[in-house]
């Protein structure tokens, strides 16, 4: 299976909650998220909803009512925690079934 991966970076602050896209995507199922932890490696979360998800933007609203909040890389709030990289990207199977 070959994948294409678009991602868009950002850094935590422990308050903000929404943090937005703009590259394209063929469903809201390829949008993932991480979050480093204080050793700099990428966490997969699942905290967080796509409340407007288009295919060629939207943004991402972490929660702590979604999925489970992992709290090494995330507040109580849901928010990722101040410092740390968040990295929204894309991750689409591109098989062409031969």
């Amino acid at each position: 299976m070959a994948d294409t991966i678009t991602t868009k970076e950002y850094t935590g602050d422990g308050s903000d909650l929404t943090w937005a896209y703009t590259f394209q995507s063929y469903q809201k199922e390829d949008i993932k998220v991480a979050v480093t932890d204080s050793s700099g490696t990428f966490v997969i979360v699942d905290n967080y909803t796509i409340p407007d998800y288009s295919t060629a933007s939207g943004t991402v609203t972490f929660d702590n009512t979604t999925g489970t909040t992992n709290t090494n890389v995330c507040e109580s709030s849901g928010a990722p925690t101040n410092g740390r990289t968040i990295r929204i990207y894309r991750n689409t199977d591109i098989t062409t079934g031969s």
